[in-house]
């Protein structure tokens, strides 16, 4: 069966920034390979269409649906987080202004919003994806945070570059896991 992975980045959040960029893997049959290429809305469109358009920092019991049942059992939202992101989260905090923790880390007030109607729908999503010919097996996300997009931007480096890098690295990091697999 081919392996495919889709890339996208998620948007940067509602105050430019961090950028994310997540990858999800699937095995598929020859033919679901090529309806994916073909006609990718025979995939359930109305909802895993455009992320930016099916999903905003306003409203994401979607995405959020999606990420827990993909991500697998979470006790609250920081430990999907680190379930789903490519790097470690130490890494990711190592460069962080100890004054600026609070603001780009915290999880206090943060909970889970997707009701179980809404984690059911994405179980059953899946389950059609299956029955479609798509297995869907892997999925990370690439966090690159302010301080890190600023610290580019003054070295030349663009958020286009910053976006291509972190899908690079999910690319690789998709191919070793099938490699694996």
């Amino acid at each position: 069966m081919p392996f495919c992975v889709g890339i996208d980045e998620n948007g940067l959040g509602p105050q430019l920034g961090p950028l994310i960029v997540t990858a999800v893997a699937a095995r598929a049959t020859q033919d679901a390979a090529r309806r994916m290429t073909q006609d990718p809305r025979s995939f359930l469109h109305e909802r895993l269409a455009d992320s930016k358009k099916l999903v905003s920092h306003q409203h994401v019991v979607l995405g959020e649906a999606w990420a827990r049942t993909l991500g697998g059992a979470a006790r609250d939202p920081d430990h999907l987080v680190r379930r789903l992101t490519l790097e470690p989260m130490e890494a990711l905090q190592a460069r962080c202004p100890p004054a600026a923790l609070p603001q780009c880390w915290s999880t206090d007030g943060e909970r889970f919003r997707a009701s179980d109607v809404a984690l059911g729908q994405a179980r059953e999503d899946l389950e059609h994806l299956g029955e479609l010919g798509v297995d869907v097996v892997w999925v990370r996300c690439s966090i690159t945070c302010v301080l890190r997009m600023n610290e580019a931007r003054h070295a030349g480096v663009g958020r286009l570059d910053l976006d291509l890098r972190s899908m690079e690295a999910l690319l690789v990091a998709a191919r070793e896991y099938a490699g694996e697999e």
